[in-house]
């Protein structure tokens, strides 16, 4: 998966909590992490949910129920390589975008 399709999932959910939700305060989630636990709670599905949650995510996950095809998958490639882009983002430097006032105790000083 591109950090396109999850950056436009991470939008999706949070357009998604304010609608819904009639949010007027701040949320903060990871888009990422949040991906990857919906990911792995997929690969325990079946039917229509199973479908639905692919289809949200973006990925095919059926190959990763096969042990030939397992490790050799397009799927788990890509979710190989998530996973050791995310390692580096947790030493990488974060920016915090936010809309409306931020308390002084968040600022950087």
């Amino acid at each position: 998966m591109s950090s396109e399709v999850v950056n436009t999932f991470t939008f999706k959910v949070l357009t998604r909590l304010y609608t819904l939700q009639n949010y007027t305060d701040n949320v903060g989630f990871s888009g990422s992490v949040l991906y990857v636990v919906m990911a792995a709670i997929n690969i325990g599905l079946r039917g229509r949910s199973y479908n639905q949650l692919s289809t949200l995510l973006h990925e095919d996950f059926e190959k990763l129920y096969e042990k030939k095809t397992l490790k050799k998958s397009e799927t788990a490639r890509k979710w190989t390589s998530f996973s050791d882009k995310s390692k580096h983002l947790l030493n990488a430097r974060q920016y915090f975008y936010y809309h409306g006032e931020l308390y002084p105790h968040y600022e950087k000083y």
